[in-house]
């Protein structure tokens, strides 16, 4: 018959994908069917090694229960577990997919017998067809017990009657079933939740983190339903059981009773491990006899009688109270033992001051018959310091988490009773700031609620409410408000920042102009590029003497560089809140754009001025949030990426070996992901910008007839820029790419022969691949052809992706450049009609 442990080609049996797929239903079911717990795959895996390099530990604990062997060393077969993820996933699809009709479920669940083999047998291609619950309906051989219902129960096979049979099935050696196609949006929006389902059957075995993830990726792929309330709750469950149990273990190091049991009150509440609350218990059962030992004492010196106090001290004694700390109580108590000691402890007291000293040696000199005029002079002393030692009690035990009343009341107190103003200073200083806080607190409040009314339509009124909102939060930061403090005025100065950016077009198309050069003056050209004073478009007077207008985002003509960097100055902002951030040039050979883009000594071009602005708005922060800026640089050349940063041999065309071929693929986030790159963490502006002029070194040039060092590749600078939260640990990521495109113009034009030749080749097929993504992104077709070239597999996440695009086109004025002119204005025309959805990366 059909064992239960059958294998599939790779050798993986059913209570493997199981554990791997964390279902603790069909786990259990197959153990009790007989499941061999302890077999292993053809990789030496067995069912416990899937659980636990999945991170399933509910089903690990379960497989242990079940005389599991515990593999000796886990983290060495970790790799296996994004990819065994995957193929469950798929698995499942493909299973969901047979699923039985409502009319033939009873047929489609049976399997039939074999007329030709005589034997029952399992096809092992099937087995890699079906969910692990799918696969051990399959594998079991015709029972009809508690297995059936658990699959039913996990909607993985249709419901079983009571007079069904199920009978195993033949299923020849033959190619997997059509599988109905499903989008990928669709199958990211499954893979979404059904991660999340998985998280979430661990309970509270869940990390808020994994949840985090888990929750981030399901809004990402837009996924609704499924249980993503219950797992917010989760997240906010998780998060206030950590803080319980650190504040649990900060009460046990501290030893004080009071702490301790409103630690314990907590921690039990939100139901923290019981073996941290039972050692906290054991604390407070060691400190309690202690603090009403200290109780006891305190009360026997506030009545000033030697019997209650010399009771108190054996009290304390016994309760473990180490002995240096009795001492000077016990020295207090033999100094009232007689009348001239007792008359020479009040004259001390008096002279001190000390309020517990008097009220001591004044009860012993009234017993001792002390001199009248002496305990007069006491009871004078007390009369006055008493009060005043109480006000210095209460200071001394002022939290600075007091509220406003409660430290007016104080001061109140302690000026009435006349202590010494700079006894209170410091109280005074703390009430000043809290309240100066209060007050800008409710400064940033009213910004928030004035900018609910601000015109979303008005660039200016926007960006007006922003910097309004911003300076209420840093006031309010200077003055000590806490992250959690001015976090919804923090969200919506990102959302108004975000705003402007959309107001200014999903993707912004900058035109630049050049000069005539020399030698273009010399051979007689002349400009017919001419840009109006608006500032938005430009005039191109054609060889028939007619004119084309093009508008666009900004028209620069010959300027410096910094007022086209200004420009572009705020999506760097966009970048540090979490956007994917991307700035391109796109023009003929000569043109300007590596001028734009990197610029020359003493004329920095946008790259490197995009450098400054960044670190400087990252040291602007660093009080706030922990950045990690990553840097890599690349190039495209012949259709290939080339790592810059990685010493290459130029004979080559590559500088990767084999085994770091750069492969340019998509995350589940929706992002580029470039497997192999090299990327350097960089601390400062000047570090960032070695970076870029070691990898320009090695970029591919070469001389043609419209420019003498012309870039025959496409250079590609990336910078990741991570932030993390220092109170609230949150953690964001941005990207900017900076693109400097090479020169699109014909071969005719570019006269170059032999191996250029082929190279202009490659570049007119990137820019006519990228020409035609944004075709279709502008006439919103259903398919985009981004996998056509690389170079559009690489800006995926920058054209109608998560990100906010910055397009310079730069063009030649020259009447002898006017073909390569013309055609690069209209490629950009099109480009800004694309609508891109930006999100803030997490």
């Amino acid at each position: 018959g059909i064992s239960v442990d059958a294998r599939e080609r790779s050798g993986c049996t059913a209570l493997m994908l199981a554990a791997a797929s964390g279902d603790g239903g069909v786990v259990a079911a197959l153990l009790d069917s007989g499941a061999n717990v302890n077999l292993k795959d053809y990789e030496e895996r067995s069912a416990l090694v899937y659980a636990n390099s999945l991170g399933r530990e509910g089903i690990a604990k379960q497989l242990l229960n079940a005389g599991a062997d515990d593999p000796e060393d886990v983290e060495e077969l970790a790799p296996v577990a994004p990819l065994l993820s995957l193929t469950l996933a798929s698995a499942q699809r493909r299973s969901m997919s047979c699923r039985p009709s409502a009319m033939g479920g009873r047929q489609s669940m049976m399997m039939r017998r074999s007329s030709s083999l005589g034997r029952k047998s399992v096809s092992l291609a099937s087995c890699r067809s079906m969910s692990p619950a799918g696969m051990m309906m399959t594998l079991g051989g015709g029972r009809r017990t508690t297995r059936q219902s658990v699959l039913w129960t996990a909607g993985l096979v249709g419901p079983a009657t009571e007079e069904a049979e199920v009978i195993p099935e033949v299923v020849p050696e033959a190619p997997t079933p059509a599988i109905q196609e499903v989008s990928e949006e669709d199958l990211a929006k499954e893979r979404a939740l059904a991660r999340l389902a998985a998280i979430m059957s661990e309970g509270e075995a869940a990390t808020p983190a994994d949840l985090e993830s888990a929750i981030a990726e399901v809004e990402s792929a837009g996924a609704e339903g499924g249980n993503l309330e219950e797992a917010r709750k989760q997240v906010e469950f998780l998060r206030k059981r950590a803080l319980a149990h650190d504040a649990l273990l900060a009460a046990i190091d501290e030893r004080s009773p009071p702490a301790l049991r409103e630690a314990i009150m907590q921690a039990e509440a939100k139901k923290v491990p019981t073996t941290e609350v039972d050692r906290a218990k054991a604390v407070l059962a060691e400190e309690e006899p202690k603090e009403k030992a200290w109780e006891k004492l305190t009360a026997a010196q506030d009545r000033g009688d030697t019997a209650s106090l010399r009771e108190a001290l054996a009290e304390a004694s016994k309760a473990g109270i180490p002995k240096d700390e009795l001492q000077p109580i016990e020295d207090l108590l033999r100094g009232a033992e007689s009348k001239e000691q007792a008359e020479s402890a009040l004259s001390d007291a008096i002279e001190e001051k000390d309020v517990v000293a008097l009220r001591f040696t004044l009860d012993q000199a009234r017993r001792a018959g002390a001199k009248p005029e002496l305990i007069a002079q006491g009871e004078e002393v007390l009369k006055v310091e008493g009060p005043r030692y109480e006000a210095r009690m209460v200071l001394e035990e002022f939290q600075d988490t007091a509220s406003i009343p409660e430290m007016r009341a104080i001061l109140d107190k302690v000026k009435e009773v006349k202590l010494e103003p700079e006894e209170y200073l410091f109280l005074e200083t703390m009430l000043e700031r809290a309240e100066l806080k209060e007050r800008l607190l409710g400064e940033v409040n009213q910004a928030i609620e004035a900018v609910k009314d601000v015109d979303l339509r008005s660039v200016n009124d926007i960006a007006e409410a922003r910097d309004k909102l911003s300076a209420a939060v840093s006031a309010a930061m200077e003055a000590g408000a806490s992250e959690v403090d001015v976090r919804p005025a923090n969200m919506r100065r990102r959302k108004l920042h975000n705003a402007i950016q959309d107001l200014k077009g999903a993707i912004r198309v900058f035109c630049r102009v050049r000069p005539l050069s020399s030698r273009e003056k010399n051979l007689g050209d002349e400009s017919i590029v001419h840009p109006k004073e608006d500032g938005l478009s430009l005039r191109v007077e054609e060889a028939t003497g007619q004119f084309l207008d093009f508008s666009f985002d900004a028209v620069f003509g010959p300027g410096t560089q910094e007022e086209v960097f200004e420009e572009a100055r705020d999506l760097v902002q966009s970048a540090v809140d979490g956007y994917n951030v991307t700035i391109f040039a796109y023009g003929q050979t000569g043109a300007g754009k590596t001028f734009t883009m990197y610029g020359a000594p003493g004329m920095e071009g946008t790259a490197p001025r995009t450098i400054q602005e960044l670190f400087r708005l990252v040291d602007q922060g660093r009080d706030r949030f922990v950045y990690t800026v990553l840097g890599s640089m690349m190039e495209l050349y012949r259709n290939e990426l080339v790592d810059l940063l990685v010493q290459k041999n130029r004979k080559s065309t590559a500088s990767a070996t084999p085994n770091q071929k750069l492969n340019v693929h998509m995350s589940k986030q929706g992002t580029v992901v470039i497997d192999n790159l090299t990327e350097e963490a960089c601390e400062s502006a000047e570090e960032l910008s070695k970076v870029l002029e070691r990898g320009n070194a090695q970029r591919t040039v070469a001389a043609t007839a419209m420019n003498s060092e012309s870039s025959r590749s496409h250079l590609i600078v990336s910078i990741q820029i991570i932030s993390v939260n220092r109170e609230t640990g949150e953690q964001v990521r941005g990207k900017i790419l900076m693109c400097d495109l090479a020169g699109s113009e014909r071969l005719k034009k570019s006269e170059v022969t032999g191996d250029m030749q082929k190279e202009a080749i490659e570049i007119n097929k990137s820019l006519t691949a990228l020409g035609d993504v944004i075709e279709c992104l502008t006439k919103a077709k259903g398919h985009v052809p981004y996998r056509n070239h690389t170079l559009t597999q690489v800006m995926q996440d920058a054209l109608g992706g998560s990100s906010k695009t910055l397009m310079f086109v730069n063009c030649s004025p020259a009447v002898s450049n006017a073909d390569e002119t013309v055609m690069a204005l209209k490629y950009a025309t099109r480009a800004k009609k694309i609508s891109n959805d930006a999100k803030r990366g997490r």
